[in-house]
């Protein structure tokens, strides 16, 4: 299953991309609508994050992985 950053960022980037919005645009019919694509994608919904506190997790994450390198 994909991390849900990943859901969050492509989900984003397609909704962009397909109906030509700015990032900020974006992310609020991203926010109108995640709860439907978790379900159609049987993904089980994270816990409820604002975009910003997953960004922030993401970061996290890669500060983490990157000492592995």
């Amino acid at each position: 299953k994909p991390p849900f950053w990943f859901v969050d960022e492509e989900s984003i980037n397609e909704i962009q991309k397909l109906r030509k919005l700015d990032p900020e645009q974006a992310k609020q019919r991203y926010e109108r609508i995640k709860s439907e694509l978790y379900k159609a994608l049987e993904l089980k919904e994270p816990e409820q994050l604002t975009l910003e506190e997953s960004d922030i997790k993401k970061r996290e994450l890669f500060e983490r992985l990157s000492k592995y390198n």
